[in-house]
């Protein structure tokens, strides 16, 4: 007795499923790297976005990772972040032995996989040193997708330098003797040691010179031998006049004028003469070699004795060069002449009885001429009187 109908649509959902994702936590290798997800149930298939591409990630980083359930009867997702680590590469430090040169250094790296680049710092500082010294070197790779250091040291040594000495041969004079040195590059510091010293010595003798570079970036020395010696040379243009006291020299070379008229020289080798050597007063002169003389021996106000050792081919002016070589008188003058010898004074005097002392009459006159040449001193008192006695007396130039 009746009929109907109704139609309508049964939805039946999908059931909720858990994700849960894995190997979020990876390292670096060059390939594409993706996360993984187990299901439950389990075996749904998931699909995977990686900061919202579906491209799966290759270079180290960190990526916002969603695991959606693609199925027809479950549904469900997860997110998290998935992690490619960078790969450790390795370090190797190279060039950590150089000398300077006034330029930059720095190190050199080597790094494994190849061609990373590498930042360095030098006792901290990214700045390249210069100087010689030892710098803590770290090498660290700045890399995208590598990470890895190496720590070492780089030693900058001492550039090397030349050293030149100078003034090895010097004379004795009683003050204290020192070498000089130059360098190349020029203009470093140099400390000199003598016998081991830096003291400079003063006594005749040889000391073993070192002189070192004394430079923060150079380095370098030289030896050699510093000679004193106590050999007693006059030039041609010199007049020298020896003090007072007693003095030991290993030879004598006079060819100017040497004079001493007072304590002792003693001459340890040989002697030679070509100039003027004049002894007076109370001088001793000795020499234990040959003394040889081709020039003058002036010993006209000397008391002492020449050494036996003397070979003489020159001249020797001793007392009996001062002698009267002429006389001249008029009615009222009286004239006398003596040779004029340099290095000594006249002295013109007189007296009426010979028990009288000598008197100066006129001035003293320095003589003048050469052992060779004398020329004539002439001395013209006044006569007066009937009798008047004259005397000529000769002694030392100051």
């Amino acid at each position: 007795n009746y009929t109907g109908s109704s139609s309508g649509t049964l939805v039946i959902a999908k059931a909720t499923a858990t994700v849960t994702l894995g190997s979020l936590s990876q390292t670096y290798n060059g390939a594409a790297k993706s996360s993984t997800a187990t299901t439950s149930p389990a075996g749904l298939i998931v699909d995977f976005t990686y900061d919202g591409l579906a491209i799966q990630p290759i270079n180290a980083g960190s990526y916002a990772v969603v695991g959606t359930i693609n199925d027809i009867n479950y549904t469900g997702s997860s997110s998290g972040t998935l992690v490619i680590a960078k790969a450790t590469a390795t370090v190797t430090l190279g060039s950590l032995s150089q000398t300077y040169n006034g330029a930059a250094r720095s190190a050199t790296a080597a790094t494994s996989p190849a061609d990373l680049t590498v930042s360095f710092t030098y006792n901290g500082s990214s700045t390249l040193p210069v100087d010689a010294d030892t710098y803590a070197v770290v090498a660290t790779i700045s890399d995208a997708n590598y990470q890895g250091s190496a720590s070492g040291s780089l030693e900058i040594a001492k550039a090397p330098a030349t050293v030149q000495l100078a003034g090895l041969s010097q004379a004795y004079d009683g003050n204290s003797k020192s070498v000089s040195a130059t360098t190349v590059p020029a203009g470093l510091s140099v400390s000199i040691t003598y016998n081991g010293s830096s003291t400079q010595p003063s006594a005749s003798g040889s000391y073993a010179i070192i002189a070192s570079v004394t430079d923060n970036n150079y380095t370098g020395s030289a030896s050699g031998t510093l000679v004193i010696s106590n050999d007693l040379v006059v030039t041609a243009s010199e007049s020298l006049a020896l003090p007072n006291t007693t003095t030991t020299y290993d030879s004598l070379l006079n060819d100017g004028t040497l004079a001493f008229g007072a304590g002792t020289v003693n001459v340890t080798g040989n002697a030679t003469n070509h100039g003027v050597l004049r002894l007076t007063g109370d001088a001793v002169l000795n020499v234990s070699g040959t003394f040889t003389n081709t020039g003058v021996i002036d010993i006209i106000n000397w008391s002492g004795t020449l050494p036996p050792s003397l070979v003489n081919t020159g001249t020797i002016l001793d007392r009996s060069a001062i002698r009267v070589t002429s006389t001249q008188a008029s009615a009222t003058t009286f004239t006398l002449s003596v040779p004029s010898y340099a290095g000594h004074l006249y002295q013109l005097e007189t007296k009426t009885d010979l028990t009288a002392a000598w008197q100066p009459l006129g001035p003293t006159v320095a003589g003048t001429g050469t052992a060779a040449n004398p020329p004539a001193l002439l001395f013209t008192p006044p006569l007066d009187g009937p009798r008047r006695f004259y005397r000529v007396v000769v002694t030392p130039a100051p």
